[in-house]
Formats: structure tokens, C-alpha cells, sequence
């Protein structure tokens, strides 16, 4: 009798399921992709206390709706990360205002994820890099993206070829970050 009971159980499942319209949650499956950013702020200088709009979407693989969250300040804190969305269609542009106060780059990334489970979360994708400089005159200094790369391939390039070992010598260390979206971080080691 002990082991009638648990299949007779689950038969009644079965049986019961369907008929009354209860339908089973699937838990598995994928995440939502990278999102596409469909409009986005033009150009690298921006003005602090203005309002920028972002229009974006991600497709999940099931068809479910998705939730985003935005890193605004290019921060590892989850404090400072925005609260998730409410869900939307899959495939549905979606429209997210933001005013930066003060005065710096920005990197921003955003994510999604479905209301199917919402512990599976896609990647942290890179939606554009701004600048936010104190007059006029900073924005025209600016160093362009390029121009940062170049400096720092330059500087890696130079300390590498002056130091003949890494124990005599500081040494930059380029490594990828993985969480945001494979951006590259240089670091001195000691």
C-alpha cells in the first residue's frame, strides 16, 4: 500500500491537471539574450542635469515577457543598479529615462531577464559610453575612446618593454571582467 500511494498520487496529478486547466511551470530554459538598443543618446559629451532617453528590447528564446535592470553609474554595487522593470512582451521596444547630477564618464549596461524564472538572467550588455564634463571647454579636451585605448595599449606596451620580469618591476595586468560584458580593466600589481 506504501508504494501505491505516491503513483497513485502522481496519476491524480495527471488526471486532475488538464481538467480543471491547471497548467504546469516550466522553471528551465534560457535567459534573454544581449538587448538591442534601438535609440540611444548620440555622441560621447553630454550635459549633466538633462534628461536622456533609451529605447531597447531583448528577445527571449521561450517568448517570454522580460524585465530590465540598468547599471547607470558603471558600478559593481548592486545598490546601485536600478530596481527591475515591470515585464513586457518579448520583442517589445521598451523606453527608459535617465539625468545624470554630477560629472564624469559613464559606461551603462543593461540586462533582462523573463517572468518564466526570473533567476535566470541574461548578460550585462554595453549600451554606450558618455561623458559628463564640467564646461565646455573639459568636453572639448575630452579624450576620445580611441585616443584612451591607444594611451593604454601605449602604457602596457612601454612598462612591458622596460621591466624584464614581473617580480622587479610594477607591471600592468590586463584581465577581463566577465560580469560586465568582457570589458577590459588594467590593474597594477604590487
Amino acid at each position: 500500500m506504501k508504494k501505491i500511494t505516491p503513483i497513485i498520487l502522481v496519476l491524480i496529478f495527471v488526471l486532475v491537471t488538464p481538467v480543471f486547466g491547471i497548467e504546469a511551470v516550466q522553471m528551465s530554459g534560457e535567459a534573454p539574450g544581449n538587448i538591442i538598443v534601438l535609440e540611444k543618446p548620440e555622441g560621447y559629451n553630454q550635459t549633466v542635469g538633462e534628461e536622456y532617453t533609451f529605447i531597447v528590447k531583448a528577445i527571449d528564446p521561450q517568448g517570454d515577457q522580460v524585465s530590465f535592470q540598468w547599471n547607470w553609474v558603471n558600478s559593481q554595487n548592486p545598490d546601485d543598479w536600478s530596481d527591475w522593470s515591470d515585464y513586457d512582451d518579448h520583442n517589445t521596444p521598451q523606453t527608459f529615462k535617465h539625468t545624470w547630477n554630477y560629472y564624469q564618464e559613464q559606461k551603462i549596461f543593461a540586462r533582462a531577464r523573463d517572468d518564466n524564472n526570473p533567476e535566470n538572467i541574461g548578460p550585462w550588455t554595453l549600451i554606450g559610453v558618455y561623458n559628463f564634463p564640467r564646461t565646455r571647454e573639459a568636453a572639448q579636451q575630452a579624450p576620445s575612446q580611441q585616443g584612451l585605448l591607444l594611451t593604454m595599449i601605449e602604457t602596457l606596451t612601454a612598462t612591458t618593454s622596460q621591466s624584464s620580469s614581473c617580480l622587479e618591476a610594477e607591471t600592468p595586468v590586463v584581465a577581463e571582467s566577465s560580469s560586465l560584458n568582457a570589458e577590459t580593466v588594467i590593474s597594477t600589481s604590487e
